[in-house]
């Protein structure tokens, strides 16, 4: 009848006008985003970590999931949660980047002090055993693993966040530390202001670094 084709479109037209803020709750409230966002304690190098890519693609399904709720297939979604049960990347990646933030500008205040009169043979041989064997290669696994979770994550809240309709104040305080002025901007400062401070030194002693990349 065509009155119960009416009722039954308008029924399916509701659904599907709710399926993405279905999602979006879904996708916050589940356990596997929780597990990933929480800390685990350890000290990261997520670069030197497979599970952190894997983590990346996973977060990029349920983000394909949020703007297409139709265009994933249960078995890439049941994929993606599986790999984020697994992971506690991004709750890590935080720990990892609010230290690193510490060690970069307490070092740059260090470098910056020693500028103007440097002793070069000691900075040479710190640059070479130490900055350039070890915390150049950390930070660049680091930045670039940290740039793709950063972008993958804040990309998800972006498109989930006015969907939701219960408050989450832990995913909320969660998603501040991802954007620019949260602890990811307050890293890249630091970082920018680390290897100006060597490239300073570098040029007086005649060494330069090579920026993380």
């Amino acid at each position: 009848a065509p009155s119960l084709r009416t009722e039954l479109q308008a029924v399916v037209d509701e659904k599907r006008d709710e399926l993405p803020k279905v999602v979006a709750n879904a996708i916050w409230a589940g356990p596997e985003i929780q597990h990933l966002l929480a800390l685990s304690g350890r000290d990261l190098d997520p670069g030197a970590d497979p599970a952190t890519s894997s983590a990346v693609v996973a977060l990029d399904t349920l983000r394909t999931l949020a703007a297409a709720p139709l265009a994933v297939t249960s078995a890439e979604l049941e994929q993606a949660l599986q790999t984020l049960r697994r992971s506690t990347v991004g709750g890590d990646l935080l720990r990892t980047l609010e230290l690193l933030q510490h060690d970069l500008d307490a070092a740059a205040a260090r470098l910056e002090a020693a500028a103007d009169d440097p002793d070069c043979d000691r900075l040479r041989d710190v640059f070479e055993r130490h900055y350039s064997a070890v915390v150049q290669p950390h930070l660049a696994r680091t930045h670039r693993a940290g740039a793709a979770l950063q972008a993958v994550l804040w990309d998800l809240y972006q498109e989930t966040a006015g969907r939701l309709t219960a408050e989450l104040p832990e995913l909320a305080a969660y998603a501040a530390q991802l954007a620019p002025d949260g602890v990811w901007g307050r890293y890249t400062a630091a970082l920018a202001r680390h290897t100006a401070a060597w490239q300073r030194v570098g040029d007086r002693c005649h060494f330069l670094p090579v920026a993380p990349t």
